[in-house]
């Protein structure tokens, strides 16, 4: 009896010889993280309405206001002066010469880019290209190549040229055996010179001088047009 009774305590030991298992709950993220998280959204929320506000303020800064005066640029190029009207442009641009009351008969504009010499406003071309490309380039500024009328326009065409000592495509070729003027104007060799009659020969000018090259040359050329009328 005392040796079942010691059996049965062996094959049954106590709790304290068997460790009780651990039961292990999900993961709780500290209290911290989820203030990091919050405080990173608010910063990227402040930064968005930031942005779209600095958006608003230069898209306001760079359109100009329907009721916003025209501003014309002074002689120096290196400020602006506000005018409105018709008669302040007029006015601004059409001043009356010193020690005089009476007012000039016109005052001549030329656009952007474009330079005025006597009567005509003149613009060279940014590129190359052969004469009907020169032509049609002209045209499509509402302009045309440069015709010369008088020998005071070679002294214009060479302050437009500068100092490039090549020749430029002006409005000159020949047309049925004579050399004529995109204006259908005749050129007179009297005052430029003469040319040789040659098919498929267009004028060029070079420092001072009216010369001639093939049409399919590649040169710069020079514009021409008229000016815009002011009058006081």
């Amino acid at each position: 009896m005392d040796e079942e009774t010691m059996n049965t305590d062996l094959r049954q030991p106590t709790g304290s010889l068997t460790p009780a298992k651990q039961q292990h709950g999900p993961t709780v993220c500290p209290r911290w993280h989820h203030i990091f998280l919050k405080s990173c959204m608010l910063e990227l929320l402040l930064l968005l309405l930031l942005v779209v506000g600095l958006s608003v303020w230069v898209f306001q800064k760079t359109t100009p206001s329907p009721s916003t005066a025209q501003h014309c640029p002074e002689t120096n190029g290196t400020k602006g002066v506000e005018l409105s009207g018709k008669s302040s442009i007029e006015q601004y641009f059409c001043q009356s010469t010193p020690n005089s009351s009476a007012a000039p008969a016109a005052c001549l504009l030329c656009p952007q880019f474009w330079k005025l010499l006597g009567d005509r406003c003149y613009r060279l071309s940014m590129g190359k290209g052969n004469w009907t490309r020169a032509k049609k380039e002209c045209e499509n500024l509402q302009s045309q190549l440069v015709v010369l009328q008088k020998k005071a326009e070679k002294d214009y065409l060479k302050e437009i040229a500068g100092v490039v000592n090549h020749p430029v495509w002006i409005g000159l070729e020949v047309s049925k055996n004579q050399w004529k003027w995109v204006d259908n104007s005749s050129f007179h060799t009297a005052e430029f010179g003469n040319l040789s009659l040659k098919e498929n020969h267009c004028g060029t000018f070079k420092n001072t001088e009216v010369e001639e090259d093939v049409c399919n040359g590649e040169h710069e050329w020079i514009c021409q047009k008229e000016p815009l009328h002011l009058h006081p």
